[in-house]
């Protein structure tokens, strides 16, 4: 009878055994879930930290704020350097050359306005770079689930939408000539502007 209860008193420890080792092992993954979801989210606030610190998309981003300001305002114009000197009245001061992948070369002739109006044109165009390098480069990240989606969009929602309402018209005339230019910013503008 002392073997039965031994045995039975065994059979009890081992079953009480096994049910705390189900209780850690579920707290454990609960919490290793949960940290992995805080780290997740840090990354994502990390990201946005950078996106604040870096001082040429600050620059850009004012630059635009300020252009955007004028009605007059076209920035398709950045999207073809030929078009840029004849709307300024300048289209005899420039040779550009389209390439079959889409980009030009071009130049310049060697007068003071011609060159003025180079130097607008590569620094204004270069903003406008920056900001859809920069929104495509965090479009593509929410997209492919390497940002938290609900963290970013509450924070940049309407900076990127207002970005690419902005810039629409510049990245529907590089689309003539490269289909897939900022598409994930497009297509996250778009999801983003149907929530709202």
């Amino acid at each position: 009878m002392q073997l039965t209860e031994t045995l039975a008193l065994a059979d009890l420890t081992a079953v009480i055994s096994v049910g705390i080792a189900a209780i850690v092992a579920y707290t454990g993954y609960q919490n290793t879930r949960h940290s992995s979801r805080q780290t997740f989210d840090n990354f994502t606030l990390r990201f946005i930290e950078t996106e604040n610190a870096d001082p040429h998309l600050y620059a850009a981003r004012r630059w635009l704020d300020a252009a955007a300001a004028d009605p007059q305002h076209d920035f398709a114009l950045y999207a073809d350097i030929a078009a840029f000197f004849a709307h300024h009245g300048q289209a005899q001061n420039i040779s550009a050359t389209r390439r079959s992948d889409g980009s030009q070369s071009y130049t310049a002739a060697d007068t003071e306005a011609a060159q003025a109006l180079l130097r607008q044109y590569l620094e204004n165009s270069g903003h406008i770079r920056t900001v859809i390098e920069s929104r495509n480069a965090a479009a593509e990240a929410v997209l492919n689930g390497l940002l938290e989606p609900e963290a970013y969009r509450l924070i940049r929602r309407r900076a990127l939408t207002a970005d690419y309402r902005r810039l629409e018209n510049y990245i529907q005339a590089r689309r003539r000539y490269d289909p897939n230019y900022a598409q994930a910013f497009g297509t996250l503008a778009a999801q983003w502007a149907a929530q709202a």
